[in-house]
């Protein structure tokens, strides 16, 4: 599911009850907060450059999992918590010898003081929109096998669409997020750009 396609499907959906059969109404024109509450299906892929004899490769990693929290009032929306672990990313050897590297742990967290934009509000559906400053957390493991902490890396922005339906009660919560252009890098070692990350996820909705 897409942002592109949640409203659309919400449309065809409402146009389908009369008002017999039409649920409640639900409370998300007033003040709640939405929560992902289970496993998610989605994708984080970029472009890599760098190295000594490395093409350009597009790396596509699947998600598990991407804890996410936002609060939304009558006039406002902010981020509380958005995280999004990405798991490892591994430079070969043929690329960067003798020894190539391998990153751990890596983690994008988006701050939480990141201004929030909504774009369209219904009864059942919110869409929102930041430009969010990202940090990325890594660690680098040595060819011993030990971790080593790398220094965070602020990423200006990820332009960040939001998408929230709830239908029969059940929330879904989905999210789009890109950076066009070379987002961050190590220089001399690798060089990542277009970014483009996807999720769905079951949510939770509590009213305030």
């Amino acid at each position: 599911m897409t942002l592109k396609s949640i409203l659309p499907l919400l449309a065809l959906s409402l146009l389908g009850c009369d008002a017999a059969s039409a649920p409640e109404a639900s409370t998300m024109l007033h003040a709640f907060s939405v929560e992902s509450s289970g496993a998610v299906t989605g994708t984080f892929s970029f472009t890599a450059t760098g190295g000594v004899h490395s093409p350009t490769k597009t790396i596509e990693m699947p998600l598990a999992t991407a804890p996410a929290r936002f609060e939304i009032d009558e006039q406002s929306a902010r981020i509380t918590s958005l995280t999004i672990p990405l798991g490892e990313l591994a430079i070969s050897p043929s690329a960067l010898p003798p020894s190539g590297l391998r990153f751990r742990n890596i983690v994008l967290n988006v701050a939480p003081s990141a201004a929030v934009r909504i774009d369209a509000r219904l009864t059942d559906a919110v869409t929102l929109h930041s430009d969010a400053p990202v940090e990325l957390a890594w660690e680098m493991q040595s060819t011993s096998g030990a971790f080593f902490p790398l220094a965070p890396v602020k990423i200006p922005g990820l332009a960040l669409d939001v998408g929230l339906v709830q239908v029969d009660g059940q929330g879904q919560l989905t999210v789009d997020a890109r950076c066009d252009g070379t987002c961050w890098g190590l220089p001399g070692i690798v060089d990542v750009s277009d970014v483009r990350l996807h999720f769905d996820a079951p949510a939770s909705i509590v009213t305030h």
